[in-house]
């Protein structure tokens, strides 16, 4: 819920400066279209969503990188960062991920086990064809990551020949009013709004989907798993926890608690969501990795400078080691019987 808080009152911002209106209408205006789409469409509406999204993205960052690249020159680029900060270009260290300039390299097991394991994200799974192979997935994936992993060029972009910025966050949208048409401006802005409600209401949708299901299965026990009345009830969980978001959102949950309940989130089910796909552990290894993986991962983010990525995964570490370590201790071994031919 923390980091629907977050999605929906960042999207409301951005929808805000692109269509001049405060940002509390733009919010409203945003999440009644999630929840109407989310509401009729379904995890089918999150699948489709998130393939215009990633292709509008991919496109939109192909037009970014001929902008730059094409506008200046390479050695005068590099000449001003320079004369700015060394350390734009040639870093120190690797913070905010870690201390090391290797540390950065740690998004990618973060990003995979982030996608993977936490439920808003791995939700996009089932909407996977059956015939679908992994192996041509996993192709497209690399090529759209390697594209849209160009995008945070423009913050050096802006640094060297941009207007001068209050705020870092404002780049991009500074970067597409002084630097892009018009057209393409709102082009590009339209799909980063696409981004940020393709998140918003795959999260919207789980939280729904489980928390309707789990309440109507507690409170009536012979209730249908699959029925009209579920996806009716299912429905109104969207409209009734959507609108929460609206009405429940303090501004001091947009960043740091998001960062806390996603990294420690993702600590705590390693084992019993991802682990166990390739090896089963039992409920003993599965409750102790889960608190292990909990206190360790918010631990370190909120008692030490370790870096929001850091955190995370020596969290997911120590939680797989106590989901195999204790499910083989605690496993009971099998009866062995023999028998006698006389």
């Amino acid at each position: 819920m923390v980091f629907l808080v977050s999605q929906i009152k960042a999207v409301g911002l951005l929808g805000a400066s692109w269509l001049d209106i405060d940002m509390t209408t733009s919010a409203w205006l945003m999440i009644s279209v999630i929840i109407i789409y989310t509401m009729w469409g379904g995890l089918a509406a999150v699948a489709w969503t998130d393939t215009v999204m990633v292709c509008g993205m991919a496109l939109g960052a192909v037009v970014i990188m001929v902008q730059m690249f094409t506008s200046v020159d390479l050695t005068e680029w590099a000449a001003k960062l320079n004369a700015i900060d060394t350390n734009l270009l040639n870093p120190e260290t690797g913070a905010p991920y870690g201390s090391s300039k290797h540390s950065v390299y740690l998004v990618f097991p973060y990003a995979f086990l982030f996608a993977a394991i936490l439920p808003y994200m791995s939700v996009r799974f089932l909407a996977f064809r059956p015939d679908v192979k992994m192996h041509t997935v996993g192709v497209y994936v690399a090529i759209l990551g390697c594209i849209l992993s160009l995008i945070p060029i423009v913050g050096l972009y802006m640094r060297a020949f941009g207007p001068a910025l209050d705020e870092a966050d404002s780049a991009m949208p500074v970067y597409l009013q002084t630097f892009l048409h018009p057209g393409l401006q709102g082009l590009i802005t339209l799909f980063i709004i696409f981004a940020m409600k393709s998140t918003a209401n795959s999260m919207l949708h789980t939280v729904a989907s489980a928390t309707s299901h789990d309440l109507r299965l507690a409170l009536f026990k012979d209730a249908e798993h699959d029925s009209p009345r579920a996806l009716t009830i299912n429905r109104v969980a969207v409209v009734g926890l959507g609108l929460l978001m609206m009405m429940y959102a303090p501004p001091f949950m947009l960043s740091w608690l998001g960062i806390l309940g996603s990294g420690t989130l993702l600590a705590a089910m390693i084992g019993p969501v991802f682990i166990s796909t390739f090896w089963q552990g039992n409920v003993a290894g599965a409750l102790v990795a889960m608190r292990v993986g909990f206190f360790t991962s918010g631990g370190l983010l909120m008692l030490t400078d370790l870096g929001w990525v850091e955190g995370p995964l020596i969290g997911s570490l120590a939680s797989s080691v106590c989901y195999v370590g204790v499910s083989l201790l605690t496993r009971q071994s099998e009866p062995v019987y023999s028998s006698r031919v006389s």
